[in-house]
């Protein structure tokens, strides 16, 4: 497991510290910590992205099977990344994948 630092304001009496949280392997993440100054708990919640150097998406074949193969939305492609919609899109066009219209109906 990884060790990530997180810089955030105590809730209770406004200092800020610095905390080192262990990243698990889930996305999105809560976990507990204590004011050094105050000593009151509270929960940093963190969502962790994927740091890819070469994402799936860049791949043409890949990208055009999850899209058109197996008909799944920009949205769907994205969540599973960390980016938006419109990077999808845009990597969609910058390879030549040709996209649905707007209100597309997915089909199983």
């Amino acid at each position: 497991m990884a060790r990530t630092t997180v810089i955030t304001e105590c809730l209770w009496c406004g200092e800020t510290h610095s905390y080192g949280i262990i990243r698990g392997a889930g996305m999105n993440q809560t976990q507990p910590v204590q004011c050094p100054d105050c000593r009151k708990h509270m929960f940093i919640n963190m969502t962790i992205r994927k740091a890819l150097e070469n994402p799936d998406y860049h791949d043409p074949t890949w990208l055009h099977e999850e899209y058109h193969g197996k008909n799944r939305t920009m949205a769907d492609i994205a969540a599973d990344f960390g980016v938006t919609p419109m990077t999808i899109n845009i990597w969609l066009n910058k390879l030549d994948i040709p996209t649905r219209s707007r209100g597309h109906k997915k089909t199983n």
